[in-house]
C-alpha cells in the first residue's frame, strides 16, 4: 500500500510539473477538488492537491460544470457550442431555415448571440440556398457568420 501511494505521489508530481505552463490561480495541480481544499502553491501542497484530484477523479466534472475552480472557456466556449450544435442538428437546421422558423433555429440564433431570433430566422430563410449549398455543417457555420456580420440588421442584433 505504501509503495502504491509513493508511486501515485511521484506520478502526480511528474504530471504537475508537465502542467506548469498552464498554471492559473489554482496552481500546478490544476483545477478540481484539490485546488479547493489545498490553496498553498508550494510544490508539496500541489503534489497533495494533484493526488486528491487523481483519487477523486473530479476534474472532468469540474471542467464540464465550471465548478471546483475550473473554467469553462475550453470545451464549452460559446463559439464551440455553436459549432457542436450545428453538427448535431444540421438536418433540422436545413428544414427549419427553409421554413423560416423552428425550435433549433431559434436555439442556434441564441447561440450566435442574436437578440431577435425571428430576424435571424428570416435571414436564414432568405439566404437558404446559399447557406446550405454544400453538405458541410462547418461551411454553413462560416457562411452564416459572414452573412450575419455583413447584414445591416443582423450585424447590430447579433454579437458574433
Amino acid at each position: 500500500m505504501k509503495t502504491k501511494l509513493k508511486s501515485i505521489a511521484i506520478v502526480s508530481l511528474f504530471l504537475s510539473l508537465l502542467w506548469t505552463g498552464q498554471i492559473h490561480a489554482y496552481g500546478a495541480a490544476g483545477c478540481g477538488l484539490g485546488s479547493v481544499v489545498i490553496t498553498e502553491n508550494k510544490v508539496v501542497h500541489q503534489v497533495i492537491a494533484a493526488t486528491v484530484n487523481g483519487f477523486s477523479a473530479n476534474q472532468l466534472f469540474g471542467i464540464t460544470t465550471g465548478t471546483l475552480n475550473c473554467k469553462t472557456d475550453g470545451v464549452t466556449h460559446k463559439e464551440r457550442e455553436a459549432e457542436i450544435f450545428v453538427h448535431l442538428n444540421y438536418n433540422s437546421l436545413i428544414l427549419e431555415s427553409a421554413q423560416g422558423s423552428g425550435e433549433r433555429l431559434d436555439t442556434f440564433a441564441r447561440l450566435m448571440n442574436c437578440s431577435e431570433p425571428k430576424r435571424f430566422a428570416d435571414f436564414a430563410q432568405k439566404n437558404h440556398a446559399n447557406l446550405f449549398s454544400s453538405e458541410d455543417p462547418s461551411d454553413f457555420l462560416s457562411k452564416i457568420k459572414i452573412g450575419a456580420s455583413q447584414d445591416e440588421t443582423l450585424s447590430k442584433i447579433c454579437k458574433l
